[in-house]
C-alpha cells in the first residue's frame, strides 16, 4: 500500500527521527509503516475510527494545524523536517493551501507508487 511504502522509506531515511501521522477512519493502509517507525524509536500518531466522522475525512484532526505547529519549532527541534500533504482534494486552491501551511509538496489521492517514490526522492534529496 502507498502509505506503508512511504512510511517504510521515511524510517529508512530518518530512523528514530521519523514522525508519522495517519488521519483516517477504518482503512488499515499505513499500519505496517507505522509499526516500522515505532520499532525504530520514531513517533507515530493515528486517529481511531471512532473519532472520524467519515473514513476519508476525520473531524478531530487537522494536518494543516499540525504542520504549522511543527514549522513553529526551531530547526534543531525538527521544525524543518520534510513534509508532504497527501489529500483527496486536488484543486489548485487546496494545493496552495497545503504549501502555505508549511508542506513542501502536495499530492492528491489516489496516488500511484511512482508518484510516491518521486515525492520521497524530492523531499529527501
Amino acid at each position: 500500500m502507498p502509505a506503508d511504502a512511504f512510511f517504510t522509506s521515511l524510517v529508512a531515511d530518518r530512523g528514530h527521527k521519523a514522525i508519522a501521522v495517519v488521519l483516517s477512519g477504518a482503512d488499515g493502509d499505513g499500519s505496517l509503516g507505522l509499526k516500522a517507525i515505532k520499532e525504530a524509536g520514531g513517533v507515530t500518531f493515528a486517529q481511531c475510527e471512532d473519532t472520524a466522522k467519515f473514513d476519508s475525512m476525520p473531524n478531530t484532526a487537522d494536518g494543516f494545524s499540525l504542520i504549522r505547529q511543527v514549522r513553529a519549532l526551531k530547526a534543531e527541534a525538527g521544525g524543518q523536517i520534510p513534509a508532504a500533504a497527501i489529500t483527496a482534494y486536488a484543486t489548485e486552491q487546496e494545493r496552495q493551501r497545503a504549501i502555505d501551511a508549511g508542506f513542501q509538496m502536495h499530492l492528491a489521492k489516489p496516488i500511484d507508487l511512482t508518484q510516491l517514490v518521486l515525492m520521497i526522492a524530492n523531499l529527501t534529496g
